[in-house]
């Protein structure tokens, strides 16, 4: 390969599609997760064209290589090919939904964060493989992740006053401070110790611990989402309820 080649194939990046919106006549606007770029709008000029050779490669879930150009703002995206078609049933496609939602309002634009992407890659594998139903701890360790790489980690160690969790205590969350220690006038919800310790240890196979870890989630993530309401979480509702009424 001449070193002209080499340095044109090492402009290519790994990305996925988040969002496309229809752009001018026939182009699309399209948020994109690069592993070398981070979170990155583009503009592709022609891809609503009926024959257009990139029109089913900017879908959701597809891992795709391209060149991002530009350095504003808006790039430009060109050279897409897929390498990888995550094919997800309906209940996978809403938790894949629910991970780019997380995506799309958690991350600052043009940050690189590998080990968000590489986390990515591994929930669309698992989701592909085993179905939604086994997928909850991986959401958790997702949502901690992307958590922590954009600076709003949940620190499971030690409380606000920085001592550590007791595993006998119990605690209330503040997103915003950390665990609290609280008393039996807190009227509100707690959390054990003894959870948190096995959370910050790593371990998400006690249901208890994993049902602690969902809604400790949840609150850190809704004060990032400032009244936000993702669309992946009324669908999930939606479909669970239509499980239900099938069952």
């Amino acid at each position: 390969m001449s070193e002209r080649a080499k340095s044109s194939r090492s402009n290519f990046q790994q990305m996925f599609v988040l969002r496309a919106v229809p752009y001018l006549e026939y182009g699309q606007l399209i948020d994109l997760f690069s592993r070398d770029s981070g979170f990155v709008t583009a503009v592709s000029g022609s891809s609503r064209r009926p024959n257009s050779p990139v029109k089913g490669c900017l879908q959701p879930f597809n891992l795709i290589s391209g060149v991002l150009g530009g350095r504003g703002e808006l790039q430009s995206i060109s050279k897409v090919e897929i390498l990888t078609n995550y094919r997800l049933g309906a209940e996978e496609t809403i938790c894949g939904q629910y991970l780019n939602e997380l995506l799309f309002y958690l991350m600052e634009k043009h940050v690189p964060h590998q080990d968000i992407f590489d986390n990515y890659c591994h929930c669309l594998r698992f989701l592909c493989g085993y179905g939604a139903s086994a997928v909850a701890p991986l959401l958790r360790v997702f949502e901690l992740t992307i958590l922590s790489e954009t600076g709003y980690g949940v620190n499971f160690e030690v409380d606000c006053m920085g001592n550590r969790i007791a595993s006998d205590g119990r605690y209330v969350f503040d997103p915003a401070a950390g665990f609290v220690l609280a008393d039996e006038t807190a009227g509100v919800r707690t959390y054990r110790g003894v959870d948190l310790v096995r959370l910050a240890e790593g371990h998400f196979d006690d249901p208890a611990v994993l049902g602690a870890a969902k809604r400790i989630c949840r609150q850190a993530i809704d004060c990032r989402l400032g009244g936000r309401q993702l669309r992946s979480r009324e669908l999930f509702v939606k479909f669970r309820n239509l499980y239900k009424k099938a069952s």
